[in-house]
């Protein structure tokens, strides 16, 4: 699944590359979160940060309900397990915050939320964690992990010189993909620090991370001309490849 913003659709294609328009959209979607069961869709309304809503949309029906309105500066959502999740931030330059809300997934109702420090636009879910991204830019950087139990934050760490940019997880490592194109591999549980990677490639930005299994896939605007490029690591993980 993959939303298409200029369009205002969403749409779905197998592995075998076949497929098509899956769900017309009414407004700009920011971003999109899919199990085996779903598809949520975080809006903007009329293109603009000011007002967002989630939209669930069945995959076998294509029907589809709204949340709520919820607000100004949505960033991302991410779905895991029994929760759903999204991230907004609000505030001055100099006095920025983050709310991470849990939803119910199925009813779009809001459960629980949480206040955070800072700007930190990025958004990425496990069973056992949350994770958000974010800093000052041109700066540095920052990430925060969150216990979705308690709803409180457990760790946080400072990254030098370069804003947090795309963030992706699994049960054991979080990566987060710096503005410079720097990759930064921490621990799930404490946010240690695993692992730094410099890529041998040209300069970029992350406009995507997603960890599938083993391999760590990097989606980039960079590539021939207009066309961006996906980059795919097989050992990028401490303890599953080289050290």
């Amino acid at each position: 699944f993959a939303a298409v913003a200029t369009d205002q659709k969403v749409v779905r294609y197998s592995r075998a590359a076949k497929g098509g328009t899956f769900a017309s959209l009414s407004d700009y979607p920011n971003s999109i979160s899919a199990d085996e069961t779903a598809v949520w869709v975080l809006m903007w309304i009329d293109g603009s940060n000011d007002q967002s809503r989630i939209v669930r949309y069945d995959q076998k029906s294509a029907s589809s309900i709204n949340s709520a309105f919820l607000g100004s500066g949505a960033g991302n959502i991410a779905k895991s397990g029994n929760h759903l999740w999204t991230n907004h931030t609000r505030g001055t330059e100099n006095a920025m915050k983050t709310l991470v809300s849990r939803f119910d997934p199925k009813t779009l109702k809001p459960t629980e939320k949480v206040e955070l420090e800072g700007y930190l636009g990025g958004l990425a879910a496990t069973e056992g964690s949350v994770f958000v991204c974010g800093g000052n830019w041109d700066v540095d950087g920052a990430i925060v992990r969150i216990d979705p139990v308690t709803m409180k934050e457990t760790a946080r760490k400072q990254i030098p010189g370069e804003f947090s940019y795309k963030i992706a997880a699994d049960a054991d490592y979080v990566v987060v993909g710096g503005a410079k194109g720097t990759l930064w591999v921490f621990s799930a549980d404490d946010l240690t620090l695993r692992r730094t990677i410099h890529l041998d490639w040209k300069a970029y930005q992350p406009s995507s991370l997603l960890i599938v299994g083993d391999v760590l896939y990097i989606a980039a605007h960079a590539g021939n001309g207009e066309e961006g490029s996906v980059l795919v690591l097989n050992d990028w993980a401490p303890m599953r490849g080289h050290p």
